[in-house]
């Protein structure tokens, strides 16, 4: 059993009285897998509460009796009505003394919550480190790709930016005709000494330089 007298924290010995014992929804998000992906949406989960007030042996700070609070998703153990307690922790102004559990000094026993077991532990684990992973992966994925398309042009390596790109106009003349027709080709809005490819397809059919 836990020393309680053995902690720096402040506690407190009385009888429980009023005991009252509710559950209560509480609302997240959650994911689970199914169907090769993930899927989030809203879950909710029910937390267990044991409620009571602790009429004090002793008064602290003018009062004699103060309001606890037990909560957890599964409870084990039991007090009952004006049986002896003793619990710990700091007190806030206007709010009741939350504790992790209560020592039942009636039955020499302790009430509190049922700790999450070793597999349950380790999957929740598993799944954090599963979810930074991948983002992780994700940031990873998205710098390789702004190295890849964010660089820019350097002087007379003939590449352009995309807004250099929009500028330039190329005009074909006459744009239709029979196989072996002359065509003229007039483009603006390159900068001067740029060298321009002309390809068809992949075959390289002319160059110019303005």
């Amino acid at each position: 059993m836990k020393d309680f007298n053995s902690q720096p924290a402040p506690w407190y010995v009385g009888e429980a009285r009023g005991i009252e014992q509710r559950s209560e929804l509480r609302g997240g998000y959650a994911g689970h897998y199914g169907g090769s992906m993930w899927h989030y949406g809203p879950s909710f989960s029910s937390e267990q509460i044991l409620a009571f007030r602790l009429v004090l042996d002793s008064p602290v700070d003018g009062g004699e009796m103060i309001q606890v609070e037990l909560r957890g998703r599964s409870l084990e153990g039991s007090i009952k009505e004006g049986g002896r307690v003793q619990v710990e922790g700091p007190r806030k102004p206007g709010r009741p003394l939350r504790v992790k559990e209560v020592y039942n000094l009636t039955t020499q026993s302790r009430v509190g919550a049922v700790p999450l077991p070793a597999w349950a532990k380790a999957l929740i684990t598993l799944f954090v480190i599963f979810i930074a992973g991948w983002f992780i992966f994700l940031a990873l994925v998205a710098t390789d790709v702004v190295s890849l398309s964010g660089g820019s042009p350097g002087p007379g390596d003939g590449s352009r930016g995309q807004s250099e790109l929009n500028s330039v106009s190329v005009v074909l003349s006459p744009d239709s005709g029979p196989v072996g027709s002359t065509v003229k080709l007039n483009g603006s809005g390159f900068e001067p000494g740029e060298s321009v490819e002309v390809r068809v397809g992949a075959q390289l059919v002319a160059t110019a330089r303005y």
